[in-house]
């Protein structure tokens, strides 16, 4: 039973890192310099990947991935991916920021 019990658990885990967690992308439309409306798609980041954070898009903390994260504190490895690389998700685009669209600045 106690062999079950580890072979279950190991599956959970791995289903788990193959996830993506609660945050999503978010595709938003904006004027191009031609007129035409293009789609750019924003990702989600984290602690660890803070450098694809873009100012002309706002960010809020994924509530999901938080609980996620507290739930399955033993594991270790979930919190560290969901927080370190998903903890903020994509809202929506602010054009009164200036700035190029779908770059950093």
């Amino acid at each position: 039973m106690k062999r079950f019990s580890r072979i279950v658990a190991a599956v959970l885990l791995v289903s788990m890192l193959f996830m993506t967690g609660c945050a999503a992308k978010q595709s938003f439309p904006f004027p191009s310099e031609n007129g035409k409306m293009v789609e750019t798609t924003f990702k989600p980041y984290g602690v660890f990947n803070m450098k694809d954070e873009n100012p002309n898009v706002e960010y809020r903390v994924s509530v999901g991935n938080i609980m996620l994260s507290v739930i399955l504190v033993e594991t270790v490895v979930v919190p560290i991916v969901l927080i370190g690389w998903f903890l903020w998700e994509p809202v929506r685009y602010l054009p009164d920021r200036g700035g190029i669209p779908g770059k950093t600045m």
